[in-house]
């Protein structure tokens, strides 16, 4: 019976031994703030020294491992604060970073990151672009256009018998919406480093299309005698929601590539 007893003891104090090394092993591996510096306020931007790495987003006394910057090779960091942790025997700084959404943060070593945003090194490429992308792409610059296949329809006839393509599209409607017709367009020698740009990748065809719609916009805005100038009186770009559209433009196969009409059909009261 002692004997017993003496064994139960015996084990007993082992297991409180044993948790109490466990915890003093958990506490010792927790790391502690010692100083902080914010940067709520710039925010400055970093990427990963090397996307290929496993490099660990921890809690913020690094016992808990959240995520691995080799999952976010394209990703730019923004640090919110520099933190100078340590375990009692170990030191180091630390950024606490986020991505730009805030659904990915966490803090890690500073000597894993690089100072910028993320770029990428490949070259850019042009990609092949359809009318029918053309024609998505334009649309977001005037937001809230409705697509019009009928419309769509006429611009791929893209009626020129005698050199008046506005005047022979709009003899192309009925009659009842001809006066609500108006129509805005570029070319591709109107810009020729936008459209060197455009070709080469560098960016997307509604940037291109924005800053030429804008333009050639502004431009009939000044010709009091155009023919749908009442149309189109003090309005910008985002100021035609609810008018029908439909884009009658050239595809990056084209040597006419960057040249393109948008037939805007105001709605009928």
């Amino acid at each position: 019976m002692k004997k017993a007893l003496i064994a139960g003891l015996a084990l007993a104090s082992f297991v409180l031994y044993l948790g109490f090394t466990t915890q003093n092993v958990s506490a010792s591996t927790a790391y502690r703030t010692v100083t902080t510096k914010s940067y709520a306020k710039s925010t400055p931007t970093y990427h990963a020294k090397n996307a290929t790495k496993s490099v660990y987003m921890w809690n913020s006394t690094l016992t808990k491992k959240l995520h691995n910057l080799k999952n976010y090779p394209r990703t730019t960091w923004y640090v919110k604060k520099s933190v100078k942790l340590t375990n009692g025997k170990k030191t180091g700084i630390f950024y606490y970073i986020q991505n730009k959404s805030n659904s990915v943060s966490g803090y890690v070593w500073r000597n894993y990151l690089i100072k910028g945003a993320y770029k990428s090194s490949a070259t850019p490429t042009r990609a092949s672009l359809s009318e029918a992308e053309i024609v998505k792409q334009v649309m977001t610059v005037l937001p809230g256009t409705v697509y019009d296949a009928s419309l769509q329809k006429i611009a791929d006839s893209n009626i020129a018998h005698d050199g008046d393509v506005y005047a022979n599209m709009q003899e192309a409607l009925p009659k009842n919406e001809q006066s609500n017709f108006a129509m805005l367009g570029f070319d591709y020698f109107d810009n020729a480093t936008l459209l060197s740009e455009l070709k080469a990748g560098k960016i997307s065809y509604a940037a291109y299309s924005k800053q030429l719609l804008t333009e050639n916009l502004t431009a009939q805005l000044k010709d009091k005698g155009q023919v749908f100038y009442s149309l189109i009186k003090g309005k910008t770009i985002n100021d035609f929601s609810g008018w029908h559209i439909a884009v009658s433009a050239y595809p990056s196969t084209s040597k006419y590539f960057g040249s393109a009409l948008v037939l805007l059909l105001k709605p009928t009261a």
